[in-house]
């Protein structure tokens, strides 16, 4: 019984599923704009920029792993009921 509820609460609506696994393209983006903002802050905006994407870069390898490694669980998961 408490089993079935923990499952309710853990799936998600398929909009919110969306934007999640759209923005792991974006992580890139967004730290390459925080790099550009740390650069300038200490005068050298081509390092920040270059650090910025580069850390994007890992993070959206992780966050890509991350994700499909929750799809597949997931599609086990519904494969079994």
């Amino acid at each position: 019984m408490g089993e079935n509820k923990g499952k309710e609460q853990k799936r998600e609506s398929p909009w919110y599923r969306s934007f999640r696994l759209l923005g792991i393209g974006l992580d890139v983006v967004i730290f390459a704009v925080l790099g550009y903002f740390v650069g300038e802050y200490y005068g050298n905006v081509v390092y920040g920029v270059m650090v910025g994407a580069i850390l994007g870069t890992f993070l959206m390898w992780f966050h890509l792993f991350y994700a499909t490694g929750l799809l597949k669980r997931e599609k086990k998961e519904n494969e079994k009921d």
